[in-house]
């Protein structure tokens, strides 16, 4: 039973040592997004024209749209980073 546990752990270990092309570009998409998010935020404090606010807004929730969707696929992949923030 033990010599099977062993096994078993390492090819767990192997798998998630394996790199999915497909993982990492998920987890580049939501690094850059997380980017594009900190620096609206950043942009908030800058701006006192109205509109401009209103496209911060828009910019900004059209970007946690894309967030949440990619988070949603990354769960579901069960993608796994350090890189990878639930909340914003």
């Amino acid at each position: 039973m033990t010599e099977l546990l062993t096994k078993w752990k390492a090819r767990v270990k192997r798998e998630s040592a394996q790199q999915n092309p497909e993982h990492d570009a998920l987890k580049a998409e939501l690094k850059e997004l997380r980017r594009q998010l900190e620096c609206i935020d950043s942009c908030f404090d800058m701006i006192q024209d109205g509109d401009m606010i209103d496209s911060l807004i828009y910019q900004r929730n059209g970007l946690m749209a894309r967030y949440e969707y990619l988070l949603k696929r990354a769960k579901e992949q069960n993608v796994v980073s350090n890189n990878i923030r639930i909340s914003l």
